[in-house]
């Protein structure tokens, strides 16, 4: 598969792909070889607030040609401040077709939206997830998590989540498309290290360990600043878009990359995990038989 770098359309203008690209193009060895291949992987990104905004704006730059937005949310007052794709005259309005329009101006690609709940439209959702090479789970609601994941595993698809508080945020990585992958149960077991100071946090799975430095914390996240509070949520989504990358590389260089990330702003502590399948897990007992 070949991108096309020479073609002009009518949103490019008077300019070529590789006028926009020209930075990248400096990395010879790696466009010839790994960027169009990459570049032409359709990315599915579910859940359009703070994270998603910045994974889409960040892939469409890059020059994904086929990303897709889900989201069932109308835009709030309170998102203004960390949901990059949404201005305050978008207010009451549907995400998905909000995110969708403004991000076509940001992309090289071509970008499609949908407005809807994934709990209600599960036939739709499962044809997306099964059309696309690289699914994003951003979400901040469990079941809808665990209806990605399960559509994931069903379709061997590899999937990124993540998740950010105040001042922590973290990026897990999950290599489906092997069949023989870790899941969510695994991650939490492999990040039970990173509890010395505040971990407690994997998306609601980890149990919040009560102690005098998880007590400063939250004492602290109360007086947070927005500027805090946008900086976890810009450093999350670079990072996922940067691991998406990487674990793409990986899989043409025979590379590893880390299967979760944490990273905490007030500490400016950064663990990486390398997860492997827990043994005695049910959930990925019960994936494997599928």
């Amino acid at each position: 598969m070949t991108l096309d770098l020479t073609k002009r359309t009518k949103r490019l203008g008077k300019y070529r792909l590789t006028d926009y690209l020209d930075r990248e193009l400096l990395i010879g060895k790696f466009w010839k070889e790994f960027k169009p291949e990459i570049l032409n992987k359709s990315v599915l990104i579910v859940g359009i607030g703070g994270s998603g905004c910045n994974v889409a704006l960040g892939l469409g730059r890059m020059g994904f040609q086929d990303i897709v937005l889900v989201d069932k949310d109308k835009v709030e007052a309170s998102n203004f401040t960390r949901q990059v794709l949404y201005g305050i005259e978008d207010i009451g309005l549907e995400k998905a077709r909000i995110a969708g329009k403004k991000l076509k101006e940001h992309s090289l690609g071509k970008v499609k939206s949908y407005q809807m709940d994934i709990l209600e439209n599960r036939k739709k959702f499962d044809d997306l997830v099964k059309n696309a090479d690289f699914v994003f789970g951003l979400v901040d609601n469990r079941g809808a998590q665990y209806f990605i994941t399960d559509r994931c595993v069903e379709h061997k698809k590899p999937m990124i989540s993540g998740g950010t508080d105040p001042v922590t945020g973290l990026v897990a990585v999950f290599r489906y498309m092997s069949g023989k992958g870790y899941c969510e149960e695994c991650i939490s077991r492999s990040s039970e290290g990173a509890n010395n100071d505040w971990l407690g946090y994997y998306s609601g799975i980890l149990p919040i360990k009560k102690n005098k430095k998880n007590k400063k914390i939250e004492e602290h996240d109360k007086k947070i600043s927005c500027g805090e509070r946008r900086a976890s949520t810009y450093i999350t989504a670079s990072t996922g878009a940067n691991l998406m990358i990487s674990a793409m590389l990986g899989h043409y260089m025979g590379r590893e990359v880390p299967g979760l990330v944490i990273f905490n702003l007030l500490t400016y502590d950064v663990w990486k995990f390398y997860p492997n399948r827990w043994k005695d897990c049910p959930i990925c007992r019960k994936y494997s038989n599928r």
